[in-house]
């Protein structure tokens, strides 16, 4: 009775804990913190689209400030404004975004008139920033008009 026992007792916990064999997992790749960031945030402006206006008002907002700090009695052109940028540690982000287009400085702008500029669209138009501080929002071919009426 006790071998029977043991050997029922011996299949059952074979049958319970199965085999133990590791299936070989494929390797992942190992995503940096700047990575999954910014995957992150690509995900929640493309499904929240409040961040992404909130986002973008916020880095013109940024990026007016730091023209006004930087200007004397002119506003520096467009190169000048780029360069000081990516000198400064705090802005690396915001220079990786002037070099590769999303933000605009537009060179010599009049008295009022728009400093900068997103060029990619949010769900209320593209986002200016003027000489003031006022954040606007234009349709991409009023944006064009208003910047070649105020280069004359």
């Amino acid at each position: 009775m006790t071998a029977r026992f043991a050997i029922v007792a011996l299949i059952l916990m074979v049958s319970l804990t199965g085999c133990r064999r590791n299936k070989s997992q494929p390797a992942e790749r190992a995503e940096t913190p700047e990575e999954r960031r910014a995957a992150n945030e690509a995900g929640f402006r493309k499904n929240i689209p409040v961040l992404d206006r909130t986002i973008v008002t916020n880095d013109l907002s940024q990026l007016h400030l730091f023209m006004m700090t930087a200007r004397t009695n002119k506003w520096l052109t467009g190169k000048e404004t780029a360069d000081a940028i990516r000198k400064d540690a705090d802005f690396k982000k915001m220079a990786s975004q002037i070099d590769d287009g999303t933000y605009v400085i537009v060179d010599q702008p009049a008295d009022g008139g728009i400093i900068a500029y997103c060029s990619k669209e949010t769900t209320l138009g593209q986002a200016a920033v003027r000489a003031s501080g006022e954040i606007t929002f234009h349709k991409p071919d009023e944006l064009k008009a208003l910047l070649a009426q105020q280069k004359r």
